[in-house]
């Protein structure tokens, strides 16, 4: 019994260290903890993210996150944001919306994954914004380079780089971008790019 108490109080302090938080924000925007149904809106600059937390933007609503090794995220309307481990290992998910990432450069053997329905990413120093859609994940890459794999062949990883769009699908990963993208243009709602008639094959690390 005491044994199973420790665990659970580990567990506990693991998921109740923080982990970030909400810089700013305008309009409505809640933080949701996983396993639970009720949801606390966000009234305050600063606010607290832990794992295991869900930020939530509504409608005509963005927040801007900060987290303990100097990333960022900036969240547009109608996104959702899923902080599931920000310890020894870094990951996030974002189910639905558009976020600007920011991440800082990494020590060696660090990174930050990041998964949509569609794409999973890897990434240790860049700047970039992602564009979860019905059936597919916009990735434009803004600064640096993003490994990006379909969540159906994760094994197989494509390098985008700096002024690339790419598309990705469950099963397949395309360039759309027809234009390099200037670094110092990047607004969250500027997304949408041409689709591309040539696919770049998956190049297999």
């Amino acid at each position: 019994m005491k044994r199973l108490f420790l665990v659970f109080l580990v567990f506990k302090l693991i998921f109740a260290s923080e982990v970030g938080k909400v810089d700013d924000f305008s309009g409505k925007v809640d933080r949701l903890k996983r396993g639970e149904v009720r949801a606390v809106p966000i009234a305050n600059r600063n606010f607290p993210l832990s794992v295991g937390d869900i930020v939530r933007t509504k409608t005509e609503s963005q927040a801007k996150l900060s987290f303990v090794d100097g990333s960022k995220a900036e969240l547009g309307p109608l996104t959702r944001l899923d902080v599931l481990e920000y310890q020894d290992s870094r990951k996030v998910n974002v189910p639905r919306g558009r976020v600007l990432f920011e991440i800082t450069r990494l020590r060696a053997g660090q990174g930050l994954e990041i998964r949509t329905p569609t794409a999973i990413l890897g990434v240790k120093g860049t700047r970039f914004l992602v564009d979860v859609r019905d059936s597919s994940t916009l990735v434009k890459v803004l600064s640096g380079a993003v490994e990006l794999s379909a969540v159906s062949n994760p094994a197989v990883r494509v390098l985008a780089t700096e002024g690339t769009t790419y598309s990705v699908t469950s099963i397949e990963v395309r360039r759309i971008d027809t234009l390099p993208l200037s670094r110092d243009r990047a607004p969250i709602v500027d997304i949408d790019a041409p689709p591309d008639p040539q696919v770049s094959p998956p190049c297999p690390r």
